[in-house]
């Protein structure tokens, strides 16, 4: 045997040894060589991804990367810069969060917003929300929230001088007059036979209780919480205590007097950033002195206990809302009004609430309000 005889012969025939053919004796392995094995492995190379999915991708990202810090940098801007607009954007978003749909009506040469949610139905009261001093229909977006569009209609309007409401130099500013400006906007929008459920808080439970009493074709339906009223029996000098107060907490002029509001409107503090808060004031110190004015004219006798003077000419039926600790409207003239009011079907006083029920404890409020519409409703058809 020859030398090269004898290399193939120790290198199995083929130029490798035979271990590494067949696994060898004793070296654990069978089946193809390590060599096969490798080649078996090197040519399943992994799938790659689809070419349409990775092109999206590729594309996709930096736009999101571009708008997450486009967003980022006006949030901040805006949070620093301007809280004015920081605060209308955040009320922007709420109300349409809320299912409110606004809209501007022109009347007598003058601008009105009103906001509405679901579809009006004939057999079925809708709702007329009227919101308080200094307030606009973003006010009830906790309430209106909750209202299911599918099955019930809401129409929120704006008085004037209020949110996106102007108010001309021929307004009438007293109680009743607001209320008949409130039918004019419901007739406008097209609800002029519609009946309402007529539902206030503040000074709007006051304007409710008088568009109740000259409307009773229309009002089905009223509900009061926490009227503005003042103590009959109180002197004049308490009055005039009492007023400067409300000036300062239903229409603050700084932000310390913004802060005290917040806490004397409500038994619960509800949690504002600062810079919301800011906002909140730049949005209202436009119209303060409009604002504070309309509270001294609505702080008079005639118009501040307008539903005790109207009380017989409201027949609707009646519920009315108070927080036990309003500091504002004082829940002892709740026993009183509902001595006066002819047709007071529930009385409710919610412990550990304040004034502004319609932000502080919006679901109870909602869940009473359902609760006597149900009532109501029962009663009608029974």
């Amino acid at each position: 045997m020859n030398f090269d005889e004898f290399g193939k012969d120790m290198l199995g025939g083929s130029g490798r040894p035979s271990s590494f053919r067949s696994g060898g004796a004793g070296s654990g392995h069978s089946g193809n060589s390590f060599a096969d094995r490798h080649a078996s492995m090197m040519s399943s190379t992994p799938r790659e991804p689809s070419s349409g999915l990775w092109l999206a991708w590729q594309i996709a990202y930096p736009i999101c990367l571009g708008l997450l810090n486009f967003c980022l940098v006006v949030g901040a801007w805006l949070w620093f810069k301007h809280p004015l607009y920081l605060f209308r954007l955040l009320r922007w978003l709420q109300t349409r969060r809320a299912g409110l749909r606004c809209r501007q009506i022109q009347l007598d040469g003058t601008v009105y917003r009103i906001a509405e949610k679901g579809r009006a139905d004939k057999f079925r009261t809708s709702m007329l929300l009227i919101h308080g001093l200094a307030d606009d229909v973003s006010s009830w977006n906790s309430f209106v929230e909750l209202i299911d569009a599918q099955a019930e209609h809401c129409l929120a309007v704006e008085l004037p001088g209020h949110g996106g409401s102007l108010a001309s130099s021929a307004e009438e500013f007293d109680l009743e007059p607001l209320a008949r400006r409130v039918r004019s906007l419901v007739c406008a929008a097209g609800y002029e036979k519609q009946p309402m459920h007529v539902i206030g808080y503040s000074m709007g439970a006051c304007v409710a209780g008088a568009y109740a009493a000259l409307y009773p074709e229309q009002a089905d339906l009223l509900t009061v919480a926490a009227p503005l009223m003042r103590q009959p029996s109180a002197t004049e000098e308490a009055n005039t205590e009492l007023l400067h107060r409300l000036s300062s907490w239903l229409a603050p002029a700084s932000y310390d007097e913004l802060t005290v509001a917040l806490r004397h409107r409500a038994y619960r503090p509800v949690p504002v950033a600062s810079q919301v808060l800011t906002g909140m004031l730049e949005d209202r110190l436009p119209k303060l002195e409009f604002h504070r004015a309309l509270l001294a004219n609505c702080f008079e006798e005639a118009n501040c206990n307008i539903l005790l003077r109207l009380a017989e000419q409201i027949t609707a039926a009646t519920h009315i809302i108070w927080g036990k600790q309003d500091e504002l409207s004082l829940v002892s003239l709740a026993g009183q009004l509902q001595k006066s009011l002819p047709n007071v079907c529930q009385s409710d006083i919610l412990d550990e609430c304040g004034h502004s029920l319609e932000l502080e404890c919006p679901a109870n409020f909602f869940g009473l309000v359902y609760k006597f519409r149900k009532n109501q409703s029962l009663k009608k058809f029974s």
